[in-house]
């Protein structure tokens, strides 16, 4: 594995991590101040329309997000893991890199058994700043058209 792939291979798990322990504000950290996050159905996706469960086009609305998330929202206790494989770069130039991966999500109420939440594909965009690996664009697409209403944590 060159280094390149050591490092965002580290990214995600670092990022995995940050969402897992709840550390949200440490994920929206790892995204560049000009950035995109979008969670949008496959179908959606396939027909190039711009409807998306979730959208942020800055840092800013990340940091909102986290900021819902924290002080508004109302949801029942859960804990989610997500894994992250199939990591393949796809580009790599002087400006961005590019990598094509496939995640899942499983999600667990306190009283009932773990389940699959979220599973599907993300292309995502990296700059190198500082020798700091930081997203400028995370879109992931959701296998199913079906969103389920639990969609409160990123992906």
């Amino acid at each position: 594995m060159d280094l390149l792939q050591q490092r965002v291979v580290q990214f995600y798990s670092r990022y995995n991590i940050a969402l897992d322990d709840l550390a949200l504000e440490q994920w929206s950290e790892m995204f560049a101040e000009q950035c995109l996050y979008r969670i949008v159905a496959r179908e959606n996706w396939e027909a190039d329309m711009p409807l998306s469960t979730m959208h942020c086009s800055s840092k800013g609305m990340l940091r909102d997000r986290v900021k819902g998330i924290r002080q508004t929202m109302m949801y029942a206790p859960r804990t989610c893991r997500r894994f992250i494989s199939s990591i393949l770069i796809t580009d790599h130039s002087a400006d961005a890199i590019q990598v094509r991966s496939s995640f899942v999500c499983i999600q667990t109420l306190v009283d009932e058994p773990s389940e699959v939440a979220f599973c599907g594909v993300a292309f995502d965009r990296f700059i190198d700043q500082h020798d700091e690996l930081l997203l400028s664009e995370r879109v992931c697409v959701l296998d199913t058209e079906m969103i389920p209403n639990s969609l409160i944590f990123p992906l």
